[in-house]
């Protein structure tokens, strides 16, 4: 169950400066000749701004094809490819890529915890993982999930524990923006970063 929430790049919206906020993040983290991996890639401007900062091949890989398609149309760079992905079963070979990117995926299917085993097992020994998810506590303040696109959501606590079956070692931030203050009276919204 991979429900589209996907962020079209003609719209105009304020989820822009998160989304665009989260690749500038990830690019800090990616080297000048790392091969990367963007699952999730959506309508492909984050797979895009991750080529023009490494010289590495870089993948953008995503469920629709027609998410694929708009990328194709959209967004050309000499090192990037747009490829239908199933982050369950990624088409590459072990030790792969350098980097991983995966934002706001994995509270999308049941396979979660398959989902990170590929990511895991794409990437080299000492690459890095990028992923974000909502932050349930924030995210579904009810204690209900209401996003009819996500299947779950995960505490602090619950990400911790999943992420630490998978990596040894991880860091976890936390993404403060305001985009609902004037009109819903949330101060905050807290998503998570860690590789």
């Amino acid at each position: 169950h991979m429900s589209s929430e996907r962020q079209e790049y003609t719209e105009i919206s304020p989820w822009w400066g998160e989304h665009i906020h989260r690749y500038l993040e990830a690019c800090k983290y990616i080297g000048a000749a790392d091969n990367v991996l963007d699952i999730a890639c959506g309508n492909g401007f984050g797979s895009n701004m991750i080529a023009k900062h490494t010289q590495g091949q870089v993948v953008g890989g995503d469920l629709s094809d027609e998410a694929i398609s708009l990328s194709n149309k959209n967004f050309h760079h000499y090192n990037l490819e747009y490829k239908v992905i199933d982050g369950t079963n990624i088409p590459f070979s072990n030790s792969y890529f350098d980097v991983v990117v995966s934002f706001e995926t994995i509270e999308h299917t049941y396979k979660y915890e398959k989902m990170l085993e590929e990511f895991k097992r794409v990437t080299k020994p000492g690459g890095k993982l990028i992923l974000s998810t909502p932050n349930f506590i924030v995210n579904s303040p009810s204690g209900k999930v209401t996003n009819p696109y996500h299947t779950q959501e995960f505490t602090y606590q619950e990400l911790k524990k999943i992420i630490s079956n998978y990596f040894e070692h991880y860091i976890i931030y936390g993404q403060k923006y305001n985009r609902y203050k004037k009109s819903f009276g949330f101060s905050q919204l807290i998503e998570w970063f860690f590789y």
